[in-house]
């Protein structure tokens, strides 16, 4: 190589060299926060958890810890699903930092969070104690995994791992499960309408399709298999929403009156009330502990009425033209 372009290439990298450091000095600094636990202390003080709540907006849900279990607040201290409240304060104390993004409050509306959100963020606060925790839960991600969050209102926004997603309406809070009577249980139905309509549904063997005994006369059933739903009706019997019992108007109620295995009777009455379908339910004879764990029904069942959807309303309910053609 000749001394010139010796000189030259030599010359080329001292130019170079403060290009380099200028690349290198402003380049983004590496993410202090990835990997570390958002909530470190809430894992050790999570069996002293005695409080949680969720707000959006105007509007809050609280979860307490009594000594029968946790309730909800809003809903007269019904009991509440601890399976997703387990779910959302075990994803609280394990979650993790994926990447540190903006501390820029202008753009947190962007990310689901912040006052000018299209949707005002859930606020999330854990209590045990005199200890708290609180989360601003913004939206997922739209591209890669996670959820933006903010542990100080000031940012920085973090996203995170796992995403959580708590119910801002109490409803979404309560055990939905009012009971589950299989069809092998049920012997015999009656059911009774405010008009005086009656259907007496026969179910003596669980082997055999249940029997509509008072079909009327120059009627035929829908199919042979149609008085098989109402045996069916109780087998996953879920709430929407609760009040307690004496709060719910008590006129003109439907009426089905179940004859359960070993001489039990439980009766159902149903109203429609403001385009909602609402149930009541009394336990018509005896019920050893036993018979309420069987049939998942709660020692203060008959103390509530229950909301449920359309379809299981009129399961329990039909009418004879639901059956009959």
């Amino acid at each position: 190589m000749s001394k010139n372009r010796l000189f030259s290439l030599a010359a080329a990298v001292v130019i170079m060299l403060p290009l380099v450091a200028l690349l290198y000095n402003s380049a983004e600094p590496s993410d202090s926060l990835a990997g570390d636990t958002v909530l470190p202390a809430l894992r050790e003080q999570l069996n002293q958890v005695d409080r949680l709540s969720v707000t959006r907006g105007d509007e809050t849900v609280t979860l307490l810890k009594d000594d029968s279990g946790w309730v909800v607040s809003e809903r007269f201290l019904f009991p509440a699903d601890f399976a997703e409240l387990a779910q959302i304060l075990r994803g609280a104390a394990e979650m993790k930092v994926l990447e540190t993004k903006t501390s820029d409050q202008a753009l947190f509306h962007r990310l689901g969070l912040g006052p000018e959100a299209d949707l005002p963020p859930i606020l999330l606060g854990i209590h045990a104690g005199d200890r708290s925790w609180q989360l601003w839960l913004g939206n997922r991600a739209s591209n890669q995994q996670g959820q933006y969050v903010l542990k100080d209102s000031a940012g920085p926004v973090l996203l995170v791992d796992p995403d959580l997603s708590p119910a801002a309406d109490p409803a979404g809070w309560l055990s939905g499960q009012i009971m589950k009577v299989d069809a092998a249980s049920i012997r015999s139905v009656l059911v009774r309408h405010p008009d005086g309509e009656e259907l007496a549904i026969a179910h003596p063997d669980p082997l055999e399709n249940a029997v509509l005994e008072n079909l009327p006369e120059g009627k035929s059933l829908q199919s042979s298999t149609a008085p098989n739903s109402i045996t069916r009706s109780l087998a996953s019997l879920r709430m929407e929403d609760v009040l307690p019992r004496s709060e719910l108007s008590q006129d003109a109620l439907s009426s089905a009156q179940f004859e359960l295995t070993g001489d039990r009777t439980l009766l159902l009455q149903g109203a429609r009330l403001n385009g909602e379908h609402w149930v009541l339910v009394s336990l018509g004879s005896d019920f050893s502990d036993e018979d309420l764990e069987r049939w998942s029904l709660r020692p203060d069942v008959d103390e509530w009425a229950y909301k449920v959807n359309a379809y299981a309303f009129g399961q329990i309910f039909p009418a004879m033209g639901d059956m009959v053609e």
